[in-house]
């Protein structure tokens, strides 16, 4: 693992676990606007960073990308 995939993949893995209280029932969903940019864009980075062998770090944004979704979809269906 090169360094730069290594930096990517702690950063993505802190910023997946910083989402995840924003998964309970009693936390209200982002808005659908800024929800559902922001996992289209990360699942495109995966396809970016998994074209360049930097596979952890894919693993790392598709974590990230997944908890979006979901979070999208917790937005439309309140």
């Amino acid at each position: 693992m090169i360094w730069q995939d290594a930096v990517l993949t702690l950063g993505g893995f802190i910023l997946a676990v910083s989402l995840l209280p924003m998964l309970r029932k009693s936390i209200p969903a982002p808005p659908l606007s800024s929800s559902l940019p922001v996992a289209f864009v990360l699942w495109m980075y995966v396809l970016a960073v998994g074209t360049l062998g930097l596979t952890a770090s894919a693993i790392s944004i598709g974590l990230q990308a997944a908890i979006w979704t979901w979070l999208a979809g917790k937005g439309l269906y309140k």
